[in-house]
């Protein structure tokens, strides 16, 4: 399917209909749970709320990366990467859903198998959890297991194999179970899922230049066998990096999302320190030293992408995470040199996970911790970025480049109010 700029905004818009409803419900339902007043019954509603949202959204999140694929508008990133930190957090997000929690999982990486690889982790995650939480949610008893070899043949080529315990696949339905929208009697009567996960992973797998295969004998359950050419890295260096983050620097011309993004990151207890603009994130870099940088991607004076450069020609050593409002825009090559890039408002959950994985020796919990009541009126905030943009409507001369910075600016800041109002 070609390429249609028009059908792509329509895909982001669409996500940002739809993601912004369920994350407020989601929001809602974790904040509830956490009152102490709660009776039992009411906790019980809390939790299905949050699961039901939690499931509104993985629909919503596949049918993009199925579009995305069809599209053919995704493409993998290349960069070191550790790859047991990779299989470790696909593991822990896939452990995260409901029903599996009994399952054991086996993980078994052979001695051959390279500490660092080259290639897109993130695809790779994506991967494991959908076949990781596959197995384990048609395995009613025993185990899981996960193997990892590797041969350096043919530049590097790493294969993994997810086995289960489960009932396996009839071979009447092995050959179709990577197609769209497929679903075997089991899992439909189960009523879980779109069908898209097993498509999205061979997708994702033959735009990384791999295969994925299903084994199924009859009644011993199922073996997904993943192969993926992933050449080993060479002279991986580590920079120095603080245990958590003690000084961070966030970066957004809106004061509305500066303000909110505080708030998010108040329970970090660390220092942070804002800037309006590139040039003043720059001077800010010259005199002081971050362990973390938040980035919006839309600046009025450069680009978050060139921002990102400078402050890497600087010897600026801190992992940066690019925020922006349309986060299926991004170009994946353009992405490359960000640590993560997360959708605005930020969802505290979301950056937890992000940040347990920059720094795994941190306690990142207590960013999902409810957060103090605001001591300014985000409505007023958000109404002065709503005049100043009004009046740059009105002025013929005003720079076309920078009316759209400021557009871009209030449709994101709409967002931010929303979501700040349901987190407080």
């Amino acid at each position: 399917m070609p390429k249609d700029g028009f059908e792509i905004s329509l895909l982001a818009k669409l996500a940002h209909e739809l993601r912004t409803p369920l994350t407020a419900s989601l929001g809602y339902a974790q904040l509830l749970a956490k009152r102490p007043s709660l009776d039992a019954e009411s906790g019980e509603m809390a939790a299905a709320i949050e699961q039901a949202s939690r499931a509104g959204l993985a629909l919503v999140n596949d049918m993009l990366d199925w579009s995305r694929l069809e599209m053919q508008v995704l493409a993998p990133r290349k960069r070191a990467f550790e790859l047991r930190s990779v299989i470790t957090q696909a593991a822990d997000w896939a452990w995260q859903r409901p029903g599996i929690a009994h399952v054991h999982l086996d993980i078994d990486i052979a001695a051959e198998v390279p500490e660092w690889l080259v290639g897109d982790p993130d695809r790779l995650r994506q991967i494991l959890i959908n076949v990781l939480h596959n197995a384990a949610r048609f395995t009613q008893s025993g185990e899981v297991r996960l193997r990892a070899e590797y041969s350096s043949e043919s530049g590097g080529w790493l294969d993994l194999a997810v086995e289960d315990d489960g009932p396996g696949v009839p071979e009447a339905f092995a050959e179709r179970i990577f197609e769209p929208f497929f679903q075997t009697p089991e899992a439909a009567a189960k009523s879980e899922g779109s069908g898209l996960g097993l498509a999205i992973v061979k997708g994702l797998a033959e735009l990384m230049g791999g295969s994925i295969k299903l084994v199924s004998p009859p009644d011993r359950g199922s073996v997904f066998s993943l192969g993926l050419p992933l050449p080993v890295a060479i002279e991986v260096e580590s920079p120095p990096r603080s245990t958590h983050p003690q000084r961070v620097l966030l970066v957004d011309d809106s004061k509305l999302h500066r303000y909110y993004g505080l708030q998010v990151l108040a329970p970090l207890e660390a220092e942070i320190v804002q800037a309006s603009c590139g040039e003043e994130a720059l001077s800010l870099i010259r005199e002081q030293r971050f362990d973390l940088v938040l980035l919006d991607l839309q600046l009025p004076d450069m680009s978050g992408l060139m921002l990102r450069s400078e402050l890497r020609q600087r010897a600026c050593l801190a992992p940066v995470i690019a925020v922006t409002g349309a986060p299926e825009l991004c170009a994946a090559e353009d992405m490359a040199e960000f640590a993560a890039v997360l959708s605005k408002p930020l969802d505290p959950s979301v950056l937890q996970a992000e940040l347990r994985a920059l720094f795994p020796s941190w306690d990142s919990s207590a960013l999902t911790a409810q957060p103090a009541s605001p001591d300014t009126d985000l409505e007023q905030l958000w109404l002065a970025e709503l005049a100043e943009t009004i009046a740059a409507l009105e002025n013929p001369d005003y720079p076309r480049e920078a009316l759209a910075a400021l557009l871009h600016r209030l449709r994101g800041s709409a967002g931010v109010l929303k979501k700040g109002t349901d987190l407080f």
